[in-house]
């Protein structure tokens, strides 16, 4: 059984996308200077989870969920697990699904 999350407020990092985009490492000393304790981060193109995850502790900032492609965590699913471990989460945040996946209630169980 997964243990409890401890509710706390965190930035989901999409919301800052483009400027995580140009400057990922200036981007989330900004957000720690703010006073977010945690924010919803993942690896980029220029970023593996391993490098996203130094730059979180050198800024104290905590991993609050990782959100994650549904077609990342079925294809993907090993290195999707090993991504998010990286990052020291246990969370993957499927944050949409196509329509023809949630029409009935078979489908959201499936």
């Amino acid at each position: 059984m997964a243990k409890a999350c401890k509710p706390v407020v965190a930035l989901q990092l999409y919301t800052v996308r483009n400027e995580v985009e140009a400057d990922y490492p200036g981007t989330l000393k900004k957000v720690a200077r703010m006073g977010y304790p945690a924010v919803q981060a993942g690896p980029t193109a220029k970023y593996d989870a391993k490098a996203v995850r130094k730059m979180m502790d050198d800024l104290g900032l905590e991993s609050a969920g990782v959100h994650v492609g549904l077609d990342q965590l079925q294809n993907e699913f090993n290195a999707t697990v090993d991504m998010i471990k990286d990052l020291r989460d246990e969370w993957a945040i499927v944050a949409w699904l196509p329509e023809d996946r949630r029409r009935t209630g078979a489908q959201w169980r499936t």
